[in-house]
């Protein structure tokens, strides 16, 4: 490509005349390698380049950090901060010191105008002062992992951003995340918050002021507690809640125990769409197709039910009874569109039930 090839050359020719948006416009399609070629042939193109190379930063290794922690705080460097839109620390064999924590906590703070700020981490790293003190207004995505010492700061530092429309958290340890709410100030309040990913039990610090509209739910080993979390679910985003995901590692909580609960405080979700982390979900009995059909009576506009991933194998043999069941649910529930039982998808067509 002449920005990249000949950018030396082509300076002189027609390229030197473009507006700056155009050329900024061609760059976004460039790779990281191309942009840092480029920031070396003029000082045009470093000043269009830069702001792009540095609009979105992950970081994955220790080496990596350790650069950028240092490349930002000299001197010379400290226009780049305003650059940084997007920070991603997300490597789960990442292992940061204490003194790398601080060293990059500062350098974190400093990105005023970071819009996401993904902290997954397998490595137990707290970081502390972060949810203390930092602040970012522009910040819409947020993803952390919470451990036991740094729990009780999230619902400060979250409702400091009251612009995060997306919040993805997770964990690597256990928490008694019931024991910790009791010991919260303040509920959490993110007025514009559209999707929430993490932990069940979380729900419950989210306050009246909330419209999340898809919630990704997790039960880690141990949590059995499938009706508080939908009855709070279902008091502050009553109007607005569309899908809910509930994600298991096994099959503790069983689907049905969360599709009672899902049914008496949700009736009025469209989506619902079950998925587990290990394994693969075993085939629905008689017995459970026959709750499950009573609990669809309680969904007033459930469009789409996914009882297993898309990519589970199917079972051929016991296509019958699948449509059986299939036929069985949609009586139940008439405004379903769109079954995934058994890993093969169903699909309503003018009133007629069809394996896609």
């Amino acid at each position: 490509m002449v920005l990249t090839r000949r950018a030396v050359t082509a300076y002189k020719s027609i390229i030197r005349w473009l507006p700056n948006e155009i050329l900024t416009t061609m760059m976004l399609h460039l790779s990281q390698q191309d942009l840092v070629v480029l920031c070396r042939t003029s000082r045009l193109f470093r000043n269009l380049a830069t702001p792009l190379l540095y609009r979105c930063v992950s970081l994955s290794t220790d080496f990596q950090v350790n650069s950028f922690v240092r490349m930002i705080t000299r001197r010379s460097a400290t226009s780049l901060c305003h650059h940084v839109r997007q920070l991603y620390l997300t490597k789960v064999e990442l292992k940061l010191s204490l003194t790398l924590v601080k060293s990059m906590t500062s350098v974190i703070s400093r990105l005023v105008r970071l819009e996401v700020l993904d902290l997954f981490l397998g490595s137990p790293v707290e970081f502390t002062d972060l949810l203390r003190d930092a602040y970012f207004p522009h910040l819409t995505t947020f993803q952390y992992t919470l451990r036991k010492g740094t729990l009780l700061l999230l619902p400060a530092f979250l409702n400091r951003h009251p612009t995060i429309s997306t919040l993805g958290l997770t964990r690597i340890e256990p928490i008694d995340i019931n024991a910790e709410i009791a010991l919260l100030d303040e509920p959490i309040s993110l007025p514009n918050l559209g999707f929430y990913n993490g932990p069940s039990g979380m729900v419950r610090t989210f306050g009246p002021g909330n419209s999340i509209k898809s919630a990704c739910l997790f039960w880690y080993p141990g949590d059995s507690d499938t009706a508080r979390p939908l009855l709070h679910l279902g008091a502050i985003a009553t109007s607005s809640l569309v899908a809910l995901m509930p994600i298991c590692l096994s099959d503790h909580p069983a689907r049905v125990m969360i599709m009672q609960s899902a049914a008496t405080h949700l009736p009025h979700i469209r989506i619902l769409k079950f998925a587990r982390l290990r394994g693969v979900a075993g085939r629905i009995s008689r017995e459970d197709a026959r709750e499950i059909a009573t609990c669809l009576e309680k969904f007033s506009a459930l469009a789409i039910l996914e009882l297993d991933k898309r990519e589970d194998a199917v079972d051929n043999a016991n296509l019958t009874h699948d449509r059986e069941t299939i036929l069985l649910w949609s009586g139940s529930c008439k405004s379903l569109l769109e079954i995934v039982l058994h890993g093969r998808v169903w699909i309503s067509v003018r009133g007629h039930w069809r394996s896609a």
